[in-house]
């Protein structure tokens, strides 16, 4: 199935459901169709039929708005999602000038006995995110309370990059953003209120970690580090040996987009217009780290573009 948001000339949010062909292209007339303004956010558990959902109520009591987390039921055979549940609301600061808050469904753990969400907040003069892990029940989908695994705050004009990956947290921190080789990186275990991590990687241990920005595969054993020059240098991770090393391989790309779900295909771009741009497509081998070049494919206008899996 496709799921779609779309917006009206009023500027209101519909939601569609289409079915998909075997080559993954949506059929009509849509399954569902339906009005859903503050829709935020939508992640899919991948191991039960649920769905959860962030809505936002807009503005009230000045600048403030309650985000509410929902959970639906999502019919196998037409894809409709129905039965909305709130699960937990929260009323953040949501003041464009001032401190702007949201959440954010992150994901699940490997099992789907975990659902991971955050607040990441943003001002003028710092920003910070705090993330939680909640159980989650296969057979009913309910979850349990927020408890707390980790959280930043930054007045520097610097960042941090959280990939929860396995049982691991990966912290790709950047300070500042205004003095260079004090970048590093953090992996930690994916437990409440994580303090000590397993590895961290400075510029004593590479280059890379101290000077660059980067993704984490979604294997959890790669890191793509982008350096100056637009190019992503593919590092090693050797958690047994608690070090990063880098593998000699790397991939070109101005734009780096997702990898497929299993890591194997790499998307991003090197060139486009106001009208579109290129996306071109690697192989990646998740033994070797080789990459290979394949094809590219024209996207129009500013789209984003997503990855599947076809069970």
């Amino acid at each position: 199935f496709l799921y779609l948001i779309a917006d009206d000339a009023q500027f209101n949010q519909h939601f569609y459901v289409f079915r998909t062909d075997a080559f993954g292209a949506p059929q009509g007339p849509p399954t569902q169709a339906m009005k859903v303004n503050g829709l935020w956010d939508l992640q899919f558990d991948p191991r039960a039929d649920f769905a959860y959902a962030v809505t936002r109520i807009p503005y009230y009591n000045g600048y403030q708005a309650t985000f509410s987390l929902r959970r639906f039921l999502v019919d196998p055979n037409t894809g409709r999602i129905t039965q909305p549940v709130v699960q937990e609301k929260y009323l953040l600061d949501v003041d464009p000038s001032g401190k702007d808050c949201a959440l954010n469904v992150v994901g699940f753990n490997p099992h789907a006995t975990f659902l991971y969400d955050a607040v990441i907040c943003y001002n003028r003069d710092t920003e910070g995110a705090t993330y939680y892990e909640r159980t989650l029940n296969s057979q009913t989908g309910a979850l349990g309370p927020d408890v707390q695994i980790y959280n930043w705050i930054d007045g520097s004009g610097g960042f941090e990059s959280i990939h929860f990956i396995g049982g691991l947290m990966f912290d790709l921190v950047m300070p500042n953003d205004f003095q260079q080789g004090i970048n590093y990186v953090d992996i930690y275990p994916r437990v409440p209120n994580t303090s000590h991590p397993i590895l961290s990687c400075t510029a004593e241990m590479l280059h890379a970690c101290a000077y660059d920005t980067g993704l984490v595969h979604p294997s959890g054993k790669y890191l793509f580090m982008r350096d100056s020059s637009n190019i992503y240098q593919i590092d090693k991770v050797e958690l047994s040996q608690k070090r990063i090393v880098a593998t000699g391989n790397s991939v070109p790309l101005n734009w780096f987009g997702p990898f497929s779900p299993d890591g194997t295909l790499l998307y991003g771009s090197n060139n486009g217009s106001g009208s579109g741009y290129f996306v071109q497509i690697y192989g990646f081998n998740t033994t070797t780290s080789a990459v290979t070049a394949g094809g590219t494919i024209w996207v129009p206008g500013s789209a984003p573009i997503f990855t599947a899996e076809r069970y």
